[in-house]
């Protein structure tokens, strides 16, 4: 499973984290937070990485369900980015808030789900660490996120 291609904003944050805002386009949010055009910035990050991976799964950097989720993905042999929302917390609103709360606050509520992780699957929001749990029970977590477009990787024998 190490040698698996994983792409995560924790290990990109490992090296720098200025390489870490440029993969995620961080280093615009402080700009998008005073224009008055865009209603949501925080909607429209959100939306520009489920749009970017077929598989994304928004964590924090710690807690055992996060862990449990990324285990799962992993143990499924699906390539997925993984976004640790708490990570951009340094990146303040022009409201004085975090960014990593809006960026939070955003996909609870569009994705019903009360807490982290969150996964989404094909551009739409396919639960949190219940779901992925059940799915993965059911060996049903990967062919879910093969569907959706995502590269896969082959079985151990």
């Amino acid at each position: 499973q190490d040698g698996l291609p994983l792409r995560s904003l924790s290990s990109v944050l490992r090296g720098s984290l200025a390489t870490g805002q440029q993969e995620h386009g961080i280093s615009s949010l402080a700009g998008s937070a005073t224009d008055s055009e865009t209603p949501n910035p925080a909607a429209e990050w959100v939306q520009g990485e489920v749009d970017r991976w077929p598989i994304v799964l928004f964590t924090k950097s710690t807690g055992s369900t996060s862990q449990a989720a990324v285990a799962a993905l992993r143990e499924a042999y699906v390539q997925f980015e993984t976004v640790e929302v708490d990570r951009f917390g340094h990146v303040m609103h022009s409201d004085g808030r975090a960014w990593s709360l809006l960026i939070a606050e955003h996909l609870m509520s569009s994705s019903g789900q009360p807490s982290f992780p969150i996964l989404y699957v094909g551009g739409q929001p396919l639960g949190g660490s219940n779901e992925i749990n059940e799915l993965a029970v059911k060996k049903e977590l990967r062919s879910c996120c093969s569907a959706a477009g995502a590269q896969i990787f082959e079985l151990p024998k």
